[in-house]
């Protein structure tokens, strides 16, 4: 899995999810490294404004498990 490949559906995820635009721009530049995606991922848990589609919740475990 490449990261670039999956980053754009992850941003698309804090875009929905996220309604602070200040977090959701703090989000989607942490976003854009690899390095910050397990931070990014709890963030995404904790300031998200209702529940992800199993879908999306099953993308983020496997970005966790995979780049976190």
């Amino acid at each position: 899995m490449n990261y670039d490949d999956v980053k754009e559906k992850l941003c698309n995820i804090i875009i929905k999810y996220i309604d602070n635009p200040e977090i959701r721009l703090q989000m989607l530049e942490q976003a854009n490294s690899v390095n910050t995606v397990r931070g990014v991922l709890y963030s995404l848990d904790t300031e998200k404004n209702r529940d992800l589609a199993q879908e999306e919740i099953d993308f983020c475990k496997d970005l966790f498990f995979y780049f976190g």
